[in-house]
């Protein structure tokens, strides 16, 4: 095993065992982008599922923005986990007429249908946590969008 895998692996171990509460014998859902951070995720999860004996399933969300390369990502993540025989659950939603219907940003309405899609998979299947990638990039990302939205301090970062 290189070195930056045992290290991700390590950091996804660490992370569990300072949760506050038991994830052992959990159904936990990657959201599964098809980017490298979600693949990573995915991938590091079913390294370590038989630590926690987890149930790994995954599921995708095709925001119909971005055409066919939205398409091919999906594709992707049918196929990813086909391969790795991992359950998908995908779902889509006119996200710019959500946008306009609500007067939202694309980026919020994106959000909002990605979390409700989310929250309809972990209730309908009784999966009892939804695990996010997130590389630095998007914790800035996330920062900033807090602080333009005008949070404190205490906001910014959540």
């Amino acid at each position: 095993m290189s070195r930056s895998k045992s290290g991700f692996l390590n950091k996804l171990k660490d992370y569990f065992e300072c949760l506050p509460f038991d994830i052992n014998g959990k159904t936990v859902c990657v959201c599964l982008s098809g980017g490298a951070d979600s693949v990573s995720l995915l991938l590091g999860m079913l390294e370590i599922k038989d630590l926690y004996s987890l149930n790994i399933c995954a599921c995708h969300f095709n925001h119909l923005i971005r055409g066919e390369e939205a398409d091919n990502d999906e594709n992707f993540c049918k196929g990813l986990c086909k391969d790795l025989n991992v359950k998908l659950y995908c779902g889509r939603d006119d996200v710019p007429l959500y946008a306009k219907t609500y007067k939202l940003s694309t980026e919020d309405a994106a959000r909002q249908c990605r979390y409700l899609f989310f929250k309809r998979v972990l209730e309908k299947n009784n999966i009892d946590f939804c695990a996010t990638a997130h590389n630095m990039n998007d914790d800035a990302e996330t920062l900033l969008l807090n602080l333009l939205r005008g949070s404190g301090s205490d906001g910014a970062a959540s």
